[in-house]
């Protein structure tokens, strides 16, 4: 006869967040993300630069989009995202952290009974341009697989020690340091740090940039 399973095993329900406001407002989505961005909302984008919370070292809200967290990054209002990369318990405790700081009064909790009663914000999802193309003006192009890729090897077409003796600096930054002085610096060469702006169109301005302080022409193509 064949052997029965001593052991049932069931997937465990999923959990949810419910956050209810002082105004007693509920607000609970079947998914902790869609909770997180409706909460959010609620709150206000008038008190987003508030919050101080990070993930990955950058910041939880910011009005960037940042490539490394890309499929992560939802949009809020007036042109703020979210990361919600972190699991629905993270989820919670950043709220909490959030109701804590801003003094709202919320109730937040966690479960996997909770029934949803708030219709799932709309999120828009926008064509991925994640790819650049940079051509120089003797015809030479540049294209990797990412734009942190495109990015560097432009640099060492424009030639790096040139950068370097230019001094260039972007928003108070040096552009290329002998040893690593910021998180968003990438490893380019022998006592080499590059500055790479964390979205795409902050690297397409920076490129830009250095083309012109180095009377060099180029065009960039993004896909």
């Amino acid at each position: 006869m064949p052997q029965v399973p001593q052991k049932l095993r069931l997937r465990s329900p999923q959990s949810k967040l419910r956050v209810t406001f002082p105004d007693g407002t509920v607000v609970c989505c079947s998914r902790a993300n869609a909770t997180m961005v409706a909460t959010l909302n609620k709150i206000g984008s008038s008190r987003f630069h508030e919050i101080d919370l990070e993930v990955g070292h950058l910041p939880l809200v910011s009005r960037e989009k940042y490539e490394k967290f890309e499929k992560y990054m939802l949009p809020l209002d007036d042109g703020w995202y979210v990361n919600t990369q972190p699991d629905t318990r993270t989820k919670y405790i950043q709220l909490q952290s959030i109701n804590n700081k801003l003094e709202l009064g919320l109730n937040v909790e966690i479960g996997s009974d909770f029934e949803p009663v708030t219709e799932e914000p709309k999120i828009k999802k926008k064509r991925d341009v994640s790819r650049m193309v940079v051509t120089f003006a003797d015809g030479y192009k540049i294209f990797e697989n990412n734009s942190q890729l495109t990015y560097s090897q432009c640099f060492c077409k424009f030639g790096l020690s040139e950068v370097k003796r230019r001094d260039l600096e972007v928003s108070g930054k040096k552009l290329i340091t002998t040893t690593q002085q910021y998180a968003n610096q990438i490893h380019v060469g022998r006592d080499c740090w590059l500055f790479c702006p964390a979205t795409v169109k902050e690297r397409v301005k920076v490129l830009k940039f250095v083309a012109l302080m180095l009377h060099q022409k180029i065009e960039v193509e993004l896909y």
